[in-house]
């Protein structure tokens, strides 16, 4: 992969799948039915997958960035100043909000939030405020791992196969274990014992997202014919009408979990390979000017549901009203993500690019 390319085609995903992952939070405990919006549910209720294609996106740049050469104790330095800023901030506004005796406030669950590593225990990633952070702590946790496991492992070959049996298998049987415990009937917790479930949906999907990266150059030394272009491009619309589907149809949405997050594998490798048509089209360096917004999005919209839900709606009517209701927690979100982004990532990122230098 050449150093520079940019993938705006990736970005403008990653957008989407924010705004997916905004829309199930809104849905996901009816909070928001008595405001007029219900008939979002139907269509947002699968919108959470889009967590799992995040975790392949991550592993595949992951993968691309590191070496025998890295270094870890750097390597987690930037990683936490680059991630960790936007979530204690917008717990600080969590706090701000608590002493006005709107909700209440976990301490330890919020230092553990802040520090990275609320989710690496059997406690409820939901005692933090910002609980959407849960995916940076998994995140950082099986980065780590397969950090170790790259820097540790020269055989190549032995490599692929930890990737594939051990990351993969096991992360996937530890995000299912609570759900098939459940359904014979026993303690539906047994399963965490092994860990988290949103821990084994990161083994599973970085390790997915590292084999793309293997199978990377495989992709670029293929000749693209025309009959290629037009196959890949049929693939491309089809597969991005599944997930799109699966994201905001979900009453409607054919494949389930699994054969969703290994159909998007496909357009992912097929977006990055420049192999079709919608690939290209999407690829428009336009979309950087809204895509970087993606992690502010994600990390502040929590709190937005919540000062919507617990303090707007039920104070200003004329906002709690179906249409208005879902413009305002849009306007909100928007403009909260701008903040974070210009007041908090780009200095951020200017302190990490002296560091480099």
């Amino acid at each position: 992969m050449p150093q520079n390319e940019h993938y705006y085609n990736i970005d403008i995903l990653k957008l989407i799948f924010a705004c997916a992952v905004i829309g199930f939070h809104t849905v996901y405990l009816h909070q928001f039915d008595q405001f007029g919006l219900s008939f979002l549910y139907d269509y947002m209720k699968t919108g959470n997958v889009a967590v799992n294609y995040f975790f392949v996106i991550s592993a595949f740049f992951l993968w691309k960035s590191v070496d025998v050469h890295t270094n870890v104790i750097e390597w987690v330095k930037k990683r936490f100043l680059r991630l960790a800023p936007a979530i204690a901030f917008v717990t600080l506004l969590y706090y701000i909000v608590h002493l006005c005796g709107v909700w209440g406030f976990n301490v330890s669950a919020n230092i553990e939030q802040i520090l990275l590593i609320r989710d690496w225990s059997f406690a409820t990633r939901w005692g933090a405020a910002v609980h959407p952070a849960w995916f940076v702590s998994a995140l950082l946790l099986i980065s780590l791992y397969l950090i170790g496991l790259k820097k540790s492992i020269t055989n190549r070959n032995l490599l692929l196969l930890l990737l594939l049996l051990l990351s993969m298998y096991i992360g996937w049987r530890i995000k299912i274990s609570p759900i098939e415990s459940t359904m014979s009937g026993q303690n539906k917790w047994w399963g965490m014992v092994l860990g988290n479930r949103g821990t084994g949906c990161a083994l599973f999907c970085m390790g997915l997202g590292c084999l793309l990266y293997e199978f990377y150059a495989i992709g670029k030394q293929q000749f693209n014919t025309t009959r290629s272009k037009i196959l890949w491009s049929i693939t491309e619309a089809a597969l991005l009408f599944f997930v799109l589907q699966k994201l905001f149809n979900g009453k409607s949405a054919p494949l389930d979990e699994l054969l969703s997050t290994l159909s998007f594998a496909l357009l992912f490798w097929s977006f990055i390979n420049h192999k079709g048509l919608a690939g290209e089209w999407l690829n428009c360096r336009y979309f950087q000017y809204v895509s970087r917004y993606s992690y502010a999005c994600f990390i502040c919209h929590a709190f937005v549901l919540d000062l919507c839900h617990k303090v707007i709606f039920p104070k200003y009517a004329v906002f709690a009203e179906g249409s208005l209701a879902l413009l305002c927690i849009i306007g909100l979100v928007s403009l909260f993500s701008a903040g974070i982004y210009h007041l908090i990532e780009v200095p951020m990122n200017h302190y990490l690019r002296r560091q480099k230098a």
